[in-house]
């Protein structure tokens, strides 16, 4: 694919991945089996958008044996993340797609069409929140990722599907205009912590009931959401990335019950304080032994979900034997890998796996998680 062949700007790109896309499809006799497909699809992708200058001051990358890993995740904002501390009441209209819901139900995918807190507007480094709800985000953000995959079964006008798609990530890196659609804010965070003689980060399999395809992920990773029957002032309460952080933590990584409904809030946090992981990462934070940090906002250009990245750093000598006695995954997790920081070989490799690829926002949470970390602990060690 060579740089000749891109012309800069929404129409010329839309035309090149349609095309490249296209030449996949009718190259591989028999057809590619849907994980291989879909990596090479993700992969044509983003090397087409890097490749002008349209996205590529904003798309994460690292230079892997000579040549560049594009993320696919275009920066909103690159530094410290503020929320404004007010809802906007303007109601989500966003239809919702009934079809696609039973669909990925069919696949066995838990999913609940449970509120959630959406991106309305951005402002330097503050955030406006709006809300909306599971389904509305499925319909509108994670249509255009399940489209893409499916040009590989059923060639249905790839490139309309091709060309919307781009028209609207044009809009909402360009223009920062989240009016079309219900953008339901993930939050994803790199967890490291000091070992023996060196430090370790997280990563996991997402099981296949999660809401994708063939992924890992940084772990805790969750949607931005108030608990259901939340009044204004817990709203406003609940807009808070590292208390719904802890409380993911302690889901994800330490199988504590899940709490839905505001009414079990205080007794959750409660239960939180006690258990003895968390408990040690709070102190650790009050005594500076642990860092919590937001690094920015992603959009993850298949999915077009909002992403707040964050990072979560243990620096307490004792924590690692505690976590790694109490560790238990919950059901969105298979399987857990623990990585060297300072390890870069293992990390690009980790970047560059395309068959079991990180998500975009994983991808991208790791890269700059890494980065903050190793610029904090790397005289340390």
């Amino acid at each position: 694919m060579g740089e000749e062949s891109i012309v800069i700007g929404v129409v010329g790109a839309a035309a090149s991945i349609t095309s490249l896309i296209m030449q996949l499809v009718k190259k591989e006799q028999p057809p590619l089996d849907p994980a291989n497909f879909y990596s090479e699809v993700q992969t044509l992708i983003y090397n087409c958008l890097a490749q002008g200058d349209y996205y590529a001051d904003n798309l994460l990358k690292e230079n892997f044996r000579g040549r560049d890993i594009y993320i696919p995740a275009v920066m909103l904002i690159k530094d410290e993340v503020q929320i404004s501390k007010a809802i906007c009441e303007k109601k989500d209209t966003h239809f919702v797609d009934k079809e696609l819901v039973a669909k990925l139900k069919n696949q066995g995918k838990i999913i609940y069409d449970n509120t959630t807190y959406r991106l309305v507007g951005i402002s330097g480094n503050e955030i406006s929140i709006g809300l909306s709800k599971y389904y509305q985000n499925l319909s509108n953000c994670d249509s255009f990722y399940y489209q893409l995959i499916d040009i590989y079964q059923d060639y249905k006008n790839p490139d309309q599907h091709v060309e919307k798609w781009l028209a609207q990530l044009d809009k909402l890196i360009v223009d920062k205009n989240f009016d079309d659609i219900s953008a339901s804010i993930g939050c994803s965070t790199l967890f490291v912590m000091k070992t023996n003689d060196t430090y370790k980060y997280f990563i996991v399999d997402n099981s296949d009931k999660k809401n994708d395809v063939f992924s890992k992920h940084v772990t805790p990773a969750f949607m931005f959401q108030p608990l259901k029957n939340s009044s204004k002032e817990e709203l406003i309460q609940q807009l808070d990335v590292k208390q719904q952080m802890m409380r993911e933590f302690g889901e994800e990584l330490l199988n504590m019950t899940e709490v839905e409904d505001s009414h079990m809030y205080t007794s959750q946090q409660r239960k939180l304080a006690a258990h003895p992981v968390l408990s040690k990462i709070n102190a650790c934070l009050d005594t500076g032994k642990a860092t919590f940090k937001t690094l920015g906002i992603s959009l993850d250009v298949f999915r077009f979900r909002p992403e707040i990245l964050s990072v979560l750093i243990i620096e307490d000598d004792e924590f690692s034997n505690l976590f790694y006695d109490n560790v238990a995954l919950n059901w969105e997790c298979a399987r857990i890998k623990d990585y060297d920081l300072f390890d870069t070989e293992q990390y690009l490799e980790l970047l560059n796996d395309t068959k079991h690829p990180l998500v975009s926002p994983g991808a991208a949470c790791l890269k700059l998680g890494r980065d903050y970390a190793l610029t904090k602990l790397g005289a340390k060690i």
